[in-house]
């Protein structure tokens, strides 16, 4: 239809329906409790790829050119998206220590905007980690064409399970830690523990 869509959220309940029907609660006890407790690998990757292997353009659009799909930090109502997740960006390498020569993991990495931004600010040899074999495509470009750091970040497509044993002077996520799962997270804690340097600093953040 065709309508302001100011005049639309005043009038939505005139035109929608909302209640709770059979489907619903399906949905609740079949579905989203089990991705809620379970998050086999399977599923994870079946999940994550239905949605963000998709055409990367089609998230552009939206994203922008940052291509973040997480928060960001903002000062000034004057201020764009972008001036938001580079400061949101900067905070986190800044909090976390970051300098020159560290090994720098991310996981659940995305378009692997952090990544790029901190070898090319931060002077870190970072690597990322997704599902997303588009997301991955993308991060390598961004990487050569925008950042200049093509040589000093890495892109691994796999579950955070699989990652190579290896021990990191930070590891980041964000935004990544509610797709764990609650029967999952103390064994995801555990690991990225067993993959921090006895002097490295971690930092998380979730929505």
């Amino acid at each position: 239809f065709v309508m302001d869509p100011m005049q639309a959220f005043w009038k939505r309940h005139e035109i929608f329906r909302f209640c709770f029907t059979l489907e619903h609660v399906k949905f609740f006890l079949l579905k989203f409790t089990g991705q809620l407790i379970h998050h086999s690998q399977a599923a994870d990757s079946a999940e994550v790829r239905d949605v963000y292997d998709r055409s990367n353009m089609f998230y552009n659009y939206f994203l922008g050119p940052r291509m973040i799909y997480t928060s960001g930090i903002f000062e000034s109502q004057d201020e764009s998206l972008e001036d938001a997740q580079d400061r949101k960006m900067d905070l986190v390498c800044r909090y976390s220590r970051m300098k020159p020569g560290d090994e720098h993991l991310d996981i659940g990495c995305g378009w692997g905007t952090l990544v790029c931004y901190a070898a090319k600010h931060f002077g870190t040899l970072s690597t990322g980690v997704t599902l997303a074999r588009e997301q991955v495509k993308w991060g390598y470009n961004q990487a050569k064409e925008i950042y200049g750091v093509e040589n000093k970040i890495n892109l691994l497509c796999m579950d955070y399970r699989d990652i190579p044993k290896k021990q990191y002077d930070v590891i980041t996520c964000l935004e990544m830690i509610e797709h764990v799962g609650i029967k999952n997270f103390q064994n995801f804690l555990l690991q990225c523990k067993d993959m921090l340097k006895d002097e490295g600093i971690s930092t998380f953040s979730s929505l």
